[in-house]
C-alpha cells in the first residue's frame, strides 16, 4: 500500500479550508444577531430642578438608543414595590418618539414623595411591546441634586 503525500495534503486542506469558512459564517450571523437587536438604556436622576420653576423638584428619566436599530418609545411607567398594585402610569403624558441611533430623550415629571415611596422600577415600552427598566433606589431621595442612575 502507497500514500501519496501530495493527495492526502490537498484532502487535508480542504477539510481545514470547509471547517474554517464554517466557522467564520457562524461567527458572522452571531455578529448580526447581536448588532441588530434593539438596546436602550434607562436612566433616573432625583431633585431636578428647572430654572423656570425652581420651587418644584422633578424626577427625570432618561432614555438613550444604545443600539444600531431605531427605535420607537410609547410609554414610560413605574412598577411599585407592592406587587398586588397596578402599575404606576407617570404623570405628563408621553407621545411615541423615534430614537435613532445614538439619540437620546429626557422625561420629566413632579416628584411627589408619596409617588417615589410606592415605585420598585421605571419601565419604558417601545411600540412592539418590549421593556427596558431600571431599578429605582430610594436611599439617596433627601439630598440636594443627584445624579444619574442605571
Amino acid at each position: 500500500m502507497t500514500i501519496t503525500l501530495s493527495g492526502d495534503l490537498s484532502s487535508l486542506a480542504a477539510w481545514y479550508a470547509a471547517i474554517i469558512a464554517t466557522l467564520a459564517l457562524l461567527v458572522q450571523i452571531v455578529q448580526h444577531i447581536i448588532n441588530e437587536r434593539v438596546r436602550v438604556k434607562v436612566m433616573y436622576g432625583v431633585n431636578y430642578v428647572l430654572s423656570t420653576n425652581p420651587s418644584q423638584k422633578l424626577v427625570r428619566i432618561d432614555i438613550l438608543n444604545i443600539g444600531r436599530r431605531p427605535v420607537t418609545i410609547s410609554a414610560v411607567s413605574a412598577f411599585p414595590k407592592e406587587r398586588t398594585d397596578k402599575i404606576i402610569v407617570l404623570p405628563e403624558s408621553l407621545d411615541p418618539l423615534e430614537l435613532l441611533e445614538g439619540k437620546s430623550k429626557s422625561y420629566y415629571f413632579p416628584q411627589e414623595d408619596g409617588l417615589l415611596d410606592k415605585v420598585d422600577c421605571f419601565i419604558v415600552n417601545d411600540m412592539i411591546g418590549k421593556s427596558f427598566k431600571v431599578k429605582y433606589r430610594g436611599d439617596h431621595r433627601d439630598q440636594k441634586v443627584r445624579g444619574m442612575h442605571s
